[in-house]
């Protein structure tokens, strides 16, 4: 799967929050790697998978427990490499969903299968399962992002809008950059970005461009890889809007990119500069740039 450890990160952060804001103390939260019994208690802690709460603290539930077991086959499904494993695990999220509607958990898993069908080359799975949460009782922000993503899959071959003022004060507007191929990277790390950043120095100078999205609220954190890589290229940071590009383009893991031609429109999605990519596609990184530079 393209986005087991991303959603993983995902999860553990919403676990995170949901603690916190149960616990109200951050001193209450512990996590740990032990391995063994699902559910493990000592005379501090119960131990819920890789989860650590206080005894005394109010999350210390069966109902907790219980989310924590279905959320744990949910992931075990998901990592079986069955041939139904992925509608089984889609069927189990909107289980999940449905008797924990308070818990985003389902609702995020559902849009890590539309992610993983996309990724796996079956784009009208992906549209259905989109277009089931665009029309079910989830929360908004879930339906936005769905409706973000079935707009980029509509938009292959069709101009899109990214507008912003970076982080220098550049003024960024891709439909004022037509006549160059412009690489779209949404980012949080720097997984990828050294090869991001070669490919720049090598085309850079035949008209590619590429506008960087940040999806992380550590401001710190994205200025030391700045640094480190000596990127020149436009940022978009906004701590207040963090996602509004990833959820216009209804992107749900990082690194994720596209590439735009000289006509500002969508030509490749899911680019991968790495050596890992979606089902079918078997022209590189650099391939792909050389291509859409070669046309008029």
């Amino acid at each position: 799967m393209q986005l087991n450890g991303i959603r993983i990160c995902l999860i553990v952060l919403i676990f995170s929050v949901v603690l916190i804001s149960a616990c109200r103390k951050k001193s209450e939260i512990n996590f740990t790697t032990k391995s063994g019994a699902f559910i493990q208690t000592n005379s501090a802690y119960v131990i819920i998978g890789n989860i650590a709460i206080k005894t005394n603290s109010p999350l210390n539930t069966d109902e907790f427990k219980k989310f924590m077991l279905r959320e744990n086959a949910l992931e075990k499904i998901e990592n079986s490499g069955s041939p139904d494993h992925m509608e089984k695990f889609v069927d189990g999220a909107w289980a999940l969903s449905k008797d924990y509607p308070n818990r985003p958990n389902g609702y995020q898993d559902i849009m890590g299968a539309m992610t993983d069908y996309e990724f796996l080359g079956k784009p009208d799975q992906a549209r259905a399962l989109a277009q089931e949460m665009i029309d079910s009782s989830a929360p908004d922000n879930f339906k936005q992002w769905a409706k973000g993503f079935l707009y980029r899959l509509d938009s292959m071959g069709k101009p899109v809008e990214i507008k912003f003022t970076a982080i220098d004060g550049r003024d960024v507007d891709l439909a004022k950059m037509k006549g160059k191929v412009v690489l779209v990277d949404f980012w949080g790390d720097d997984n990828e970005l050294p090869q991001v950043k070669a490919a720049f120095e090598k085309f850079h100078a035949q008209g590619f461009e590429i506008i960087g999205i940040y999806n992380s609220t550590d401001k710190n954190r994205m200025e030391e890889f700045l640094k480190k890589y000596d990127i020149s290229w436009p940022q978009y940071f906004d701590v207040k809007q963090m996602d509004k590009f990833a959820v216009e383009f209804g992107i749900d893991g990082f690194p994720q990119m596209f590439l735009v031609d000289k006509k500002s429109c969508l030509r490749f999605d899911n680019v991968r500069a790495g050596n890992f990519h979606p089902k079918g596609d078997t022209t590189s990184f650099e391939e792909k740039i050389s291509k859409l530079l070669a046309e008029q």
